[in-house]
């Protein structure tokens, strides 16, 4: 008798063991995430060209993959002669692969194609063109993990404002 209220309480506490761990290890925790970001433009000489702004939302679909949408205009200053008249809005789909996800300083890698929107002020469309970014990156998490900030460098196809194809960004997100 004492060998099965033993072999029971035995067999009982394994099942509850490995149904607790098992439970713990799929979760992924927060899985939206918010993300806006600022980031004055600088043309080829160092003289401030524009403003961008830029809000994300993303996914967490597993531990380390998100994919989200994200939405940028690009404003340029009155005392560029060229570009005082002109805007654009550039909208996009960005996969993100996350390394160490469970750490609070994490390594990215981002992919996405984007469309750029060209307007004239007031709201006159001119022209679109399609571009992909590639951009690895650093998180830095808050201890409780509801605030990030990401700093990474973006690789793309379009030419920015330095005649380049990189530039050095950062955004800072809530995650939910």
């Amino acid at each position: 008798m004492t060998a099965i209220i033993s072999l029971t309480l035995l067999f009982s506490s394994t099942v509850s063991y490995s149904q607790g761990t098992e439970k713990t290890a799929n979760t992924i925790g927060k899985k939206s995430l918010i993300g806006i970001q600022y980031n004055p433009i600088y043309a080829d000489d160092w003289t401030y060209a524009a403003n961008l702004f830029s809000i994300r939302y993303g996914y967490k679909i597993a531990k380390p993959l998100t994919i989200g949408t994200e939405l940028t205009g690009y404003f340029y200053q009155k005392n560029i002669d060229l570009f005082q008249d002109h805007y654009y809005i550039s909208t996009n789909l960005f996969l993100r692969y996350s390394i160490r996800p469970d750490k609070r300083i994490q390594g990215f890698l981002e992919v996405s194609p984007y469309a750029n929107l060209y307007f004239m002020k007031p709201m006159n469309y001119q022209d679109m063109d399609w571009n992909i970014y590639v951009a690895p990156g650093l998180s830095v998490f808050s201890k409780n993990k509801k605030f990030s900030m990401d700093l990474y460098y973006k690789f793309s196809t379009q030419t920015f404002m330095d005649g380049g194809h990189g530039s050095l960004s950062y955004k800072l997100n809530f995650h939910f």
